[in-house]
């Protein structure tokens, strides 16, 4: 089976983040103008390239497709907007996993890691954050997927958007 969400490219990618960011800080700057709060201006100053730097570092690197064969994974991905891998390898020898941000970003968000085994250690391959076509409903295509081929029991209703 193959995923392969429709692809946006980096600027597309970064500038729904960024411009989400800066709109947040536009709003906070003008409260804290109208209500004449240092603090508030000081923190939002701050925020802006913080929050820039964390957009274009989250959606530099995108998974481009997965494809499951009875023993096999390809993945594709891409730096930025050029290829960086194409990479098979036998599903035995890989990991996927959903982490949860829920510290991280409100509303929460989820991130989907892949971890291939290299010299007996399982080492992260790629991470693919929420941005461009990728939502966490792929997310758990993707891993139920993976757990019916490798024949590991799962329960995705632990895996649900909820805001506290």
């Amino acid at each position: 089976m193959r995923f392969e969400p429709k692809y946006s490219t980096y600027v597309v990618r970064v500038f729904k983040e960024a411009f989400m960011i800066l709109l947040i800080c536009i709003i906070m700057l003008l409260l804290g103008l109208i209500y004449k709060n240092i603090s508030l201006i000081i923190l939002t100053i701050i925020f802006i390239p913080i929050g820039l730097l964390l957009a274009f570092k989250k959606n530099k690197h995108y998974l481009k497709s997965i494809e499951f064969d009875e023993d096999k994974i390809e993945i594709v991905a891409y730096k930025l907007n050029k290829l960086c891998f194409n990479k098979e390898s036998n599903l035995s020898n890989v990991k996927i996993v959903i982490e949860d941000l829920v510290l991280a970003y409100y509303p929460r968000k989820f991130k989907l890691r892949i971890e291939t085994l290299e010299d007996g250690k399982y080492r992260t391959l790629i991470t693919q954050y929420e941005v461009g076509n990728w939502d966490l409903n792929l997310f758990k295509e993707v891993y139920s997927e993976y757990c019916k081929i490798k024949e590991i029991p799962i329960n995705l209703s632990a895996i649900k958007r909820s805001n506290f």
